[in-house]
Formats: structure tokens, sequence, C-alpha cells
């Protein structure tokens, strides 16, 4: 199950993924710092609710951001490692990987591998950002 802002006594993470055997929090920084023990209260949130299942906790970054300096046990990934990962899902057509390639436009325009509207309308910095991208892939 998927919960975006979910909420907890200490505070709200971003999103939620609850699975079988794992469960994952994800707070993403765009537009703001993190806050005071934010990633402390996070994690002691996680290993309460994780139950049996292994707990992961994301720090989710514009590229170029540093990891968090809070000491947390956390995996920090960037948006554009995040884009570059699950691109060749979005691909596979229909159903939930046509969420994907949304939520994935939404990335690409973040980062600036992308541009508003059909690929022959971007910019050339944007054309050349998601050429890279796709070489890469391959």
């Amino acid at each position: 199950m998927v919960e975006h802002e979910r909420w907890f006594v200490s505070g709200r993470v971003d999103i939620s993924i609850a699975l079988p055997k794992c469960l994952v929090l994800i707070e993403m920084k765009i537009d703001a710092e993190e806050g005071p023990d934010q990633l402390l209260r996070y994690r002691k949130e996680l290993d309460a609710a994780k139950g049996t299942r292994a707990p992961v906790l994301v720090y989710l970054t514009l590229p170029g951001a540093t990891k968090s300096s809070s000491g947390v046990d956390h995996v920090h990934i960037t948006l554009d490692k995040l884009l570059l990962s699950w691109l060749p899902l979005a691909g596979t057509g229909g159903g939930s990987a046509e969420y994907l390639a949304r939520y994935l436009k939404s990335i690409a325009l973040l980062v600036g591998c992308a541009g508003v509207g059909r690929f022959d309308d971007w910019t050339i910095t944007q054309q050349g950002a998601a050429l890279k991208l796709v070489e890469a892939i391959a």
C-alpha cells in the first residue's frame, strides 16, 4: 500500500510504502531544508511501525544535494538517479506503467531532463539532457 503524506505523532512523511517484507518511508526535499531532528523522528516512527518488516528510510533530493548530516541511518537518492532507475519500467505500457510514466515526466521536469509538450518543442538543452539520460540507460 502506498500513502502520500502519512501522519505520525512526530510529523508527516511524504510517502509511505508498506510491502509484506519491507516498510519504506520517503522524505522528499526540493525547496525546503531538513527540519530539526526530522530524520531521527521518522526513523523512530519507522522502527515502531515496521513490525517484522525490514525498515528503509529514504531521503530523496534534487541532483547535487548532499546526504543528510543527521547521522541517522537512511538511503540518499537524488531525483535524477530515481528517474534513471525507473524510466525503463515506464516503457512497458498500459495500466500502472502509464501512471509511472506521468510521475517520471514530473521528475524529469524538476531535474531539467524534459520540457513541456512534445520533444520537438523542448529547448536544445532539455533535448540533450533527455538524450543523455536515454544513452545512460542503454
